[in-house]
């Protein structure tokens, strides 16, 4: 049996009284009370206002963690604004850093603040405009890759720039929708396994072996797909369909939040079950999400009435905790 000291490699502290100035996993033996207690994530978690964008941004790509986040692309008005703009999150406030080479709304993102991916989406002008170009960040600036082998839209994205999915979309103003799945290897796109189900604009979290699909439309529905890496497989539904859904987490551990029609409804998933928790403040589509899912999330922009610069953060407050055994 695994012990404290060979997991740590020193003993449980023993003291008199709870210590102070803790950080999350800190364990410790109370002489007065009797009682061996820890500090760490309690309760079921809320969203909190973060820092605002510089300017409100609809349908934009999303990457990265609560407190190191990646948005680009999206617009600001509809039909016209299409943004070029990449914004850093720093768990207080955004940055605007290196433009993306191509300005474009409704794009995938994966990746991380440093190494992210912006693929498809729409550029504007008339409806038929989706595009099949894929860039990639380094941290300091985008640049052009290899292309998607089709043009389309509102396709997700989970995983890394050097093992990404693109999952779904559509094909534009004709409404078809797209189950394909294809993995991106670092170099190029690669066709797998499609969706059993084609939709678009639903929640994306895992990686290139182990993804999870959820919601999406049209219709708004509650479909939830479980890849492998060669095989998808329809899981436990959500409680509530929506589509245009902010994600974030695992394929085990995920945290599902917004969508159509201005949804602040947010869902978490423990690998078999989906539990309704907390709302967002603001009820709103079209966001971006990032983190780490349902310990800690980011939802970025959006519309409700309007197109919004929010942010809202999601955390599991940490407090001390007696532990007891049976």
């Amino acid at each position: 049996m695994a012990t404290y000291i060979g997991i740590k490699g020193v003993q449980i502290p023993t003291v008199s009284s709870d210590p102070s100035n803790l950080t999350a996993g800190e364990v410790w033996y109370n002489t007065t009370s009797n009682t061996l207690k820890a500090y760490g994530a309690q309760g079921t978690g809320a969203w909190a206002s973060g820092g605002a964008l510089p300017t409100v941004l609809n349908q934009p790509g999303g990457a990265g963690t609560q407190t190191a986040a990646l948005g680009f692309g999206g617009y600001s008005k509809p039909g016209v604004g299409f943004s070029v703009d990449t914004y850093s999150y720093n768990g207080s406030s955004w940055t605007e850093l290196a433009d993306m080479d191509e300005a474009r709304y409704a794009l995938g993102g994966l990746g991380t603040q440093t190494a992210a991916l912006g693929f498809g989406g729409h550029f504007g002008g008339i409806p038929t405009n989706l595009d099949i170009g894929t860039e990639e960040w380094n941290g300091a600036s985008w640049s052009d890759v290899d292309d998607m082998d089709e043009k389309k839209e509102n396709c997700v994205g989970a995983g890394t720039t050097t093992a990404g999915l693109c999952m779904g979309g559509d094909t534009g103003p004709t409404g078809t929708m797209i189950a394909n799945v294809d993995i991106f290897n670092g170099t190029s796109w690669v066709e797998t396994t499609e969706l059993n189900t084609a939709r678009r604009s639903f929640g994306g979290t895992g990686t290139t072996t182990a993804a999870l699909a959820f919601g999406g439309m049209p219709p708004l529905n509650t479909l939830v797909e479980s890849f492998d890496g060669t095989t998808w497989t329809e899981t436990t539904e959500m409680n509530t369909g929506r589509g245009q859904i902010g994600a974030a987490g695992t394929q085990t551990a995920a945290l599902g939040f917004g969508g159509e029609p201005d949804s602040a409804l947010t869902e978490t998933w423990n690998g078999s079950t989906w539990t309704e928790l907390a709302d967002l403040a603001e009820g709103r589509n079209g966001l971006a999400g990032a983190g780490a899912g349902p310990t800690s999330a980011l939802a970025i922009g959006g519309e409700d009435t309007a197109i919004v610069a929010s942010t809202e953060e999601w955390a599991i407050p940490d407090a001390t905790k007696t532990v007891t055994s049976s």
